[in-house]
């Protein structure tokens, strides 16, 4: 599912991993693009994951943010990958193209861009 969206639209989306440092500032996108971050806030098997997105200029400009709660999902990265798609939906939705997505999870960015090195999670990706 995130494959194909990917696929379609590869020449117009630039995913990359953020880091999760406490001393690591925003930095914007290049100007014409937006930047997207996105979480999820997952704590375990029986609760619902909460999730975030917040869509800036590149002047830092809050241009759009959602949350939503997501079902149950066995393990922070396949709440991460439900976001991702949840968040692609949503800027398809909006109308978005130009787009810079990050998230503090690295394990998602490495899935993403490696799937075949992700059988297991491979009916998300």
């Amino acid at each position: 599912m995130i494959q194909s969206v990917l696929q379609n639209n590869q020449q117009n989306l630039k995913l990359r991993s953020g880091l999760c440092e406490e001393n690591k500032k925003w930095e914007p996108p290049l100007s014409g693009y937006a930047k997207c971050n996105i979480h999820a806030n997952w704590r375990n098997t029986k609760l619902h994951t909460g999730a975030a997105l917040i869509i800036q200029d590149y002047r830092g400009n809050v241009l759009h943010h959602e949350i939503d709660a997501l079902t149950f999902s066995p393990n922070r990265l396949t709440a991460e990958l439900r976001c991702l798609e949840w968040e692609l939906e949503s800027m398809k939705d909006l109308g978005y193209q130009e787009v810079v997505m990050v998230s503090d999870l690295h394990e998602l960015t490495e899935s993403v861009m490696k799937p075949s090195n992700w059988p297991s999670f491979r009916i998300l990706l």
